[in-house]
């Protein structure tokens, strides 16, 4: 969950146990977080260590975050059940499909198949565009 200000790019956000956020910028895809910091919403004593984070977007950056359908792919060959177990894999396909949703998925589907439900959500920062609606 998240907010940005259109003005200055500043992301406030948080992430209650979900996959990690990705930024995009200049064709190269990386985290935006290091390790997990909240529990997911309604677990007990979980608002104590509530933290409100923050990252400064850059005009062209994009975030890009997902449920971890994105990484729940069975990758094994015929008869060879594997699932894929790293993360960075959708690293990958976020700068395989420039960040652009639809071909994140279509690159998404040709490495594996996929095993939970998917959603994805991207925010681009274009102050020009805010500018506009002034």
């Amino acid at each position: 969950m998240g907010l940005v200000e259109e003005n200055t790019g500043l992301l406030y956000y948080i992430n209650a146990e979900h996959p990690w956020t990705v930024l995009y910028r200049n064709g190269v895809a990386c985290y935006i977080e290091e390790e997990l910091t909240l529990r997911k919403i309604g677990i007990p004593e979980n608002e104590e260590h509530l933290v409100i984070k923050n990252f400064q977007m850059l005009p062209g950056d994009t975030i890009v975050i997902g449920s971890d359908g994105r990484d729940d792919l069975l990758v094994g060959k015929e008869g060879n059940r594997v699932v894929n177990e790293d993360q960075n894999q959708f690293l990958k396909r976020v700068e395989e499909g420039n960040a652009d949703l639809r071909k994140v998925y279509e690159e998404i589907i040709k490495f594996g198949v996929i095993l939970d439900d998917l959603s994805l959500l991207k925010v681009t920062y274009n102050p020009e565009d805010s500018k506009t609606k002034e």
